[in-house]
């Protein structure tokens, strides 16, 4: 039944007015994938980021898409891509020298369509049991490429602020076994956390979204090559 379903919608979703089928589907992911390829192989020749945000201009633009008439597929991809490409920072650029936003990998673009296409739903492990386990068995072998005990566990966040998120609201839970039921208000007192100033301000949202509130953040002076000062750590 469940094939026989997927068979007739395409392979892809269901039938509806976004459902296009898997001959046409096909069309369009090779036509993506070579907007993609074209654009890593010509990026180099361009600025690495643009010289200003041209926010006017990129929502004069955006003004003349309305959603009243359908267009073509292909020439979309083509527009977002350009647009993409003269308005944005590449971190696929040679000279990029940034930091938080790595250069992808083509095993990384391939494993993004993958994980688009086939969609799992890893909320509950009956839904995906392959992808939790996968998971999980790439986060046992980095536990142990990281010196941790066989039992450590963890999960997979989008970025920093996500993962500083995590580790504030276990450490609170561990230090504070009544924070999970009661949060800030069954605490004898206030807790406070210390982060260098030279620290990603997101300590600030983390403090903020936890009940802590932003003054419960204490941002520790740094010297001249940018190391936390252990003496005004005392201090604070």
């Amino acid at each position: 039944m469940a094939e026989d379903v997927e068979e007739a919608s395409g392979g892809l979703g269901g039938p509806g007015p976004l459902d296009v089928g898997g001959e046409a589907g096909a069309e369009l992911l090779a036509e993506a994938a070579g907007l993609v390829v074209r654009h890593a192989e010509a990026v180099a020749a361009g600025p690495v980021a643009p010289a200003e945000p041209g926010t006017d201009r990129i929502r004069a633009w955006l003004a003349g898409h309305d959603f009243a008439e359908p267009r073509p597929a292909g020439e979309l991809l083509a527009e977002v891509t350009g647009a993409l490409r003269r308005w944005g920072v590449h971190a696929t650029h040679p000279r990029y020298l940034g930091l938080f936003v790595p250069t992808p990998t083509w095993w990384g673009v391939a494993g993004e369509l993958v994980a688009a296409g086939v969609n799992p739903q890893l909320a509950a492990y009956g839904h995906a049991p392959a992808a939790v386990e996968i998971e999980r068995h790439v986060l046992r072998f980095l536990a142990a490429r990281l010196g941790l005990p066989p039992a450590a566990d963890g999960s997979f966040t989008t970025g920093g602020a996500e993962a500083n998120l995590t580790a504030v609201v276990v450490a609170l839970t561990r230090r504070f076994p009544g924070y999970a039921d009661t949060g800030l208000t069954g605490l004898p007192g206030q807790p406070v956390l210390y982060a260098s100033a030279e620290s990603h301000l997101a300590w600030l949202k983390i403090a903020h979204t936890t009940g802590l509130g932003r003054r419960a953040v204490r941002l520790v002076p740094v010297d001249a090559a940018g190391r936390l000062d252990p003496a005004r750590l005392r201090e604070l």
